[in-house]
């Protein structure tokens, strides 16, 4: 037994010192391409409430798209910064403990392919000169489950989300949900979760889990190149889609008036908490390139947002404006091998949200 036992310890050895190396010695993204896959949490061990690991700062030269591009073709960001809370979201760590602004939404609102002083929270704090909170990749019910957030009523919620999730999106908000101080019972908890030496046993069982490494050794052994799809110019480096012409399909009168239904519930949840809402869709890159894509021009966001104003939600025009530059001036407002918005389209969508902000808040209209 004593033979047995000697040969699985040397049989493992390899990998403990491999696991221990990735742990203790190497770069925390030293086996990813992009900050993102680094920094992601999988599990939460219980500690980690976040969508990210807590507490991080990295700068990193990040190659190529989420679109997985062709390594020629890649493009290669240099010094994208990442910085994390306590709370592991994206937003430096600070002592302020109300934030006015608050943006729920999806990997374009945490800033996917982009540097921390490029997402939409940075750019429009700075244009406002009032603090947002970047709580995304999340859902709307994560306002009041977080440690913070919870605590203190903002002034305006914006809700961002890709054009392509809005349809199967879920809006609803638990019943007796609100801004209210934690209970010494939630004070207790958070005060366990925040501790440092806690989170960084947290991070470490989870980076174990994810296995970065050994993911990194099996994409390298089954990597293959893609297949590009998108432009049919002859471009050796054509602008890369998520799902291509499929994105762009019809959607249907009914389905769309529940999406509308959903966010109206919503903005009138809002309104009766004293929070002004604003709904910002953000275009598919398929829907602004669909020229690209040799497919009739997709109305889907046109109708609801249409839909929406009728019902006294005060919602953004993306698609009309981004429709504008695409067409006038040709400016790329999208990563061509990425999915997400660049740091160009995320300006247009603060300069619009700062107006109306700036604006008097329009009395409410509902449709007879």
């Amino acid at each position: 037994m004593k033979k047995y036992g000697l040969k699985y310890l040397i049989f493992i050895l390899p990998f403990l010192a491999a696991i221990l190396i990735e742990l203790l010695v190497l770069p925390i993204d030293f086996f990813t391409f992009r900050v993102w896959e680094a920094l992601v949490k999988k599990y939460s061990i219980g500690v980690l409430k976040g969508p990210f690991y807590p507490n991080m700062t990295i700068v990193k030269m990040e190659e190529g798209g989420d679109l997985k591009p062709s390594p020629e073709c890649a493009v290669r960001k240099k010094n994208v910064l990442w910085q994390t809370d306590a709370y592991g979201y994206r937003k430096t760590a600070s002592r302020t403990f109300q934030y006015p602004i608050i943006i729920v939404g999806d990997s374009n609102t945490a800033g996917g392919g982009l540097s921390q002083p490029e997402m939409l929270s940075e750019v429009l704090e700075k244009h406002l000169n009032k603090k947002v909170y970047p709580l995304a990749p999340e859902s709307i019910k994560y306002i009041f489950k977080h440690g913070l957030l919870k605590q203190s009523k903002p002034e305006v919620v914006i809700l961002a989300n890709i054009e392509r999730t809005i349809l199967t999106a879920n809006y609803a908000v638990r019943p007796g949900s609100d801004f209210k101080n934690p209970s010494i019972a939630d004070k207790i908890m958070w005060s366990v979760m925040l501790q440092p030496a806690i989170q960084s046993v947290a991070i470490h069982i989870d980076r174990v889990l994810k296995a970065n490494m050994l993911n990194y050794i099996k994409a390298a052994i089954n990597s293959r190149p893609p297949s590009p799809t998108g432009s049919a110019s002859g471009n050796a480096c054509p602008v890369l889609f998520f799902k291509g012409a499929q994105a762009n399909h019809k959607v249907p009168d009914n389905v769309l008036q529940n999406a509308v239904q959903s966010i109206k519930q919503l903005s009138d949840f809002f309104a009766g908490k004293g929070v002004r809402f604003i709904f910002l869709p953000i275009p598919n890159k398929e829907t602004i390139y669909y020229r690209e894509l040799a497919t009739p021009k997709p109305v889907f966001l046109e109708k609801l947002t249409c839909e929406l104003r009728a019902q006294g939600v005060e919602v953004v025009d993306t698609q009309k404006v981004f429709d504008q530059i695409t067409s006038r001036s040709g400016i790329p407002l999208y990563h061509r091998d990425d999915t997400h918005w660049n740091a160009a389209g995320v300006e247009v969508a603060a300069k619009l949200l700062e107006d109306i902000l700036r604006a008097p808040q329009p009395v409410s209209k509902k449709k007879p």
